[in-house]
């Protein structure tokens, strides 16, 4: 159960006495009412608490160096290289990077390659050292017969055994296969959430975004890339994909 869950059910039970105690005053404690509303505050209490610690979960903090620019590795396929937004500054990868200089400078480093599995990006990214924030976006062209789950999963580790090594302060986070769930898609998800997570990074979902025809198509507009298509985000889809970002990152 859900906090939110959790915390309707208790203050439905608090609700019940406070009605039981009203209606029979003569039957019970006379402290009854303070007791239930007592506790009714500590369950509020104690719900908001949880319930702030798992937003506080899904965040990635990091502190923006006094002395240099923050150093953002970026690794992943078309999307990372902002395929099929209507120009290169409204693919996710520059607003993210836009984001990030409203706190102070950016050197942005990386590979994305168009149409890319995990293991050719794996195979063409030399890792640089002292990396602030790596956000890799992985595994869309792996789905199905071209990367089977168990090599996907060692690939994946391995990838991000790699920057880790290089950078082990490093934030990271790792975004979701661009893919429906009707494919095999969440078997995908369920292998960059466990790796993501043991790594110390924080998994983005964008199943839902994918979903929502209005972030992808129409197929055939003229884009910096070529012509659009029904799969690749548009520029509203590249926007909602770096606001999922943006929305784990905070900075001091």
């Amino acid at each position: 159960m859900t906090s939110w869950g959790k915390l309707s059910a208790l203050l439905a039970v608090v609700a019940l006495t406070l009605t039981s105690c009203a209606a029979e005053p003569s039957a019970v404690d006379p402290d009854i009412m303070a007791k239930a509303q007592a506790y009714e505050q500590k369950v509020k209490d104690e719900i908001g608490a949880e319930i702030a610690a798992e937003a506080e979960g899904k965040h990635v903090r990091m502190t923006f160096p006094a002395d240099r620019p923050l150093r953002l590795l970026v690794t992943g396929d078309s999307l990372a290289d902002g395929f099929f937004a209507s120009t290169k500054d409204a693919g996710f990868t520059k607003i993210v990077e836009r984001g990030i200089e409203k706190v102070g400078p950016v050197e942005v480093v990386g590979a994305s390659q168009a149409h890319a599995t995990l293991s050719k990006v794996n195979s063409i990214l030399e890792v640089p050292p002292n990396l602030d924030l790596a956000i890799v976006e992985l595994g869309t062209n792996d789905v199905g017969a071209k990367t089977d789950t168990a090599s996907f999963d060692t690939q994946y580790g391995a990838l991000l055994f790699k920057i880790k090594k290089q950078s082990p302060s490093v934030a990271m986070i790792c975004l979701s296969t661009w893919q429906s769930p009707a494919t095999t898609a969440p078997a995908y998800n369920n292998i960059i959430n466990k790796n993501c997570s043991e790594a110390g990074g924080r998994y983005v979902d964008l199943t839902g975004t994918f979903l929502r025809e209005a972030n992808r198509g129409p197929a055939g507009a003229d884009t910096w890339g070529g012509k659009s298509d029904m799969f690749h985000p548009n520029d509203k889809g590249h926007k909602a994909i770096a606001d999922l970002i943006l929305d784990r990152i905070k900075m001091s």
